[in-house]
């Protein structure tokens, strides 16, 4: 038995909460027990200040010799390593991605506003490595390798680590002056990424606002769908306009439900109602509430570096990271 976790949910209540509700739910419907087993790890962090270029993609050093970048043109949108692999990376801009292709996303505005600095203006980028279970399990610790969610939470540091170092990296200019290893920019991200704990969760209603959006993105689906059947319907009767026009539209959708299953089209759309709230019904009635997480308040931005603050929606003790221009 699988279960797999909705990114609003886990956003809004973070890793611990969405597994103890993974693991109440499971336990209701097979009453034995059991242990929940990690088939995928995405260890991410988002950022301000450094915008990659198309450039950039021939200073990495990686592991995995795959390597792909991605563009709407002219603009870089984004790379990856390793694609297919047990562990891969993507470098991408997650603003220009909900703009243009996951707008029922547009919640996440709101978890990066948590971050002081955080410019609404400027782009996010998301710097993030995909671990898949053989991947993860080839990192050894010293209690041995990793296998559980407690594992992985316990060893995220260590893991971030290696990947910003060893798996995928932007080496530094060597000079007689400098000696640095890693690239200004990338030793932010390698150094503050996962110092501080795993991501406990934003707050406030991310699920229902999703829902809201992912609705919106359906009912503009769906005044498509009626401006199609609405020229369908003029096709047979040119004469109707306005509101006679939509009507036309739904009187001849109805008569095609009502012969093709034998149904009233509002009595269809009450029994998928009542489905959908039987289905939602059994699901809270298995398992206890969810608390709710106190949010800290979040320490003051130093006005003179606010343009240039990292945020990190995985990193909840590192707001304030600076990224070198």
């Amino acid at each position: 038995m699988s279960a797999e976790v909705r990114s609003p949910f886990l956003w809004q209540h973070g890793a611990s909460v969405a597994l103890e509700r993974v693991h109440t739910l499971l336990f209701a419907f097979v009453a034995v027990p059991f242990e929940l087993a990690v088939t995928r790890v995405d260890l991410t962090v988002d950022f301000q200040g450094w915008v990659p270029e198309f450039t950039d993609v021939m200073r990495f050093r990686a592991l995995p010799r795959k390597r792909r970048q991605f563009f709407d043109f002219p603009h870089l949108t984004g790379m990856d390593f390793g694609a297919g692999g047990e562990v891969m990376a993507r470098l991408y801009d997650k603003t220009r991605e909900i703009q243009t292709e996951s707008p029922d996303k547009a919640w996440f505005r709101e978890v990066w506003a948590r971050a002081p600095g955080y410019e609404p203006d400027a782009p996010v980028w998301r710097l993030e490595y995909q671990l898949r279970r053989e991947g993860f399990r080839s990192f050894r610790t010293a209690v041995g390798r990793l296998d559980t969610w407690s594992d992985v939470e316990s060893n995220a540091r260590a893991l971030w680590a290696f990947l910003t170092s060893k798996w995928l990296r932007i080496p530094g200019q060597r000079t007689k002056a400098s000696k640095a290893p890693n690239d200004p920019a990338w030793d932010v991200l390698h150094r503050e990424g996962f110092t501080g704990d795993v991501w406990r969760g934003a707050g406030g209603d991310l699920t229902r606002k999703a829902r809201e959006q992912t609705l919106s993105r359906e009912d503009t689906s769906f005044g498509g769908q009626l401006a199609r059947a609405i020229g369908r319907a003029k096709l047979v009767r040119p004469e109707v306009t306005g509101d006679e026009a939509v009507a036309e539209a739904v009187r001849r959708a109805a008569v095609a439900v009502r012969a093709s299953k034998g149904v009233d089209l509002e009595e269809l759309g009450e029994e998928r109602a009542q489905r959908h709230r039987a289905r939602v019904s059994a699901l809270l009635d298995a398992a206890p509430p969810i608390p709710e997480v106190p949010q800290p308040e979040p320490p003051e931005a130093p006005p003179a570096v606010a343009a240039e603050v990292l945020s990190f929606p995985f990193v909840e003790g590192n707001p304030n990271a600076r990224v070198p221009r």
